[in-house]
């Protein structure tokens, strides 16, 4: 009896850290920041950027390690807007444009309801798009999911469609566009509005 109870805990323990390390890596909004390559498109000598840009790649890493908790998440958003507004940032125009996908995939996806913001994603994951001249499929994605989340899902097609076209292999672009095609079949042909409850 010891013996079986003992093997059940141990069974039950063993489910449990699994099914955690499934949340973090493949569910939690942190997991889906690291899956895209957070914190990995830019690599920079630490010596020779400017000290925002480290800010916020420490902020990445710890909002990562601690498993999108509220406080890094808070600290991360506001690393992100302090870099992605700083009018003096010293950073370049990739690093810019990285900072404000970021800060836009962020706002339109955090488990936090009191951080999400998709009028703010839009406008942030648009001005990432401009400064890449709108040939970066990632930073579309990014705009087209804050579309998604804003009930535009019309246009998040359209920009879908486009980063599609840019890198047709991409893993994570095909499911996005089956998505919206599933939102748009289930309201009829019109835009739905994004409930909180879903999740990509």
């Amino acid at each position: 009896l010891y013996f079986g109870l003992s093997l059940l805990i141990a069974f039950a323990g063993a489910g449990w850290m699994y099914a955690r390390h499934v949340y973090q890596t493949d569910f939690s909004a942190a997991g889906r920041m690291k899956k895209r390559g957070f914190g990995q498109q830019i690599g920079r000598d630490s010596a020779h950027v400017p000290p925002l840009w480290n800010k916020v790649r420490q902020a990445e890493k710890a909002y990562i390690s601690c498993g999108s908790g509220f406080l890094s998440a808070l600290w991360l958003l506001r690393t992100y807007r302090e870099a992605a507004d700083s009018t003096d940032s010293g950073l370049d125009e990739p690093m810019r444009a990285y900072v404000l996908n970021n800060c836009a995939w962020f706002l339109a996806t955090t488990d936090h309801l009191l951080l999400r913001n998709p009028m703010e994603a839009i406008d942030k994951a648009e001005k990432a798009v401009e400064l890449t001249r709108r040939q970066e499929p990632m930073y579309l994605d990014t705009l087209a999911e804050a579309l998604f989340r804003a009930g535009r899902v019309h246009e998040a097609l359209e920009v879908e469609r486009r980063a599609l076209k840019l890198m047709p292999d991409a893993p994570y672009l095909k499911p996005q566009i089956e998505k919206f095609k599933k939102a748009l079949g289930q309201s009829g042909g019109q835009s739905p509005s994004y409930r909180p409850d879903d999740n990509q």
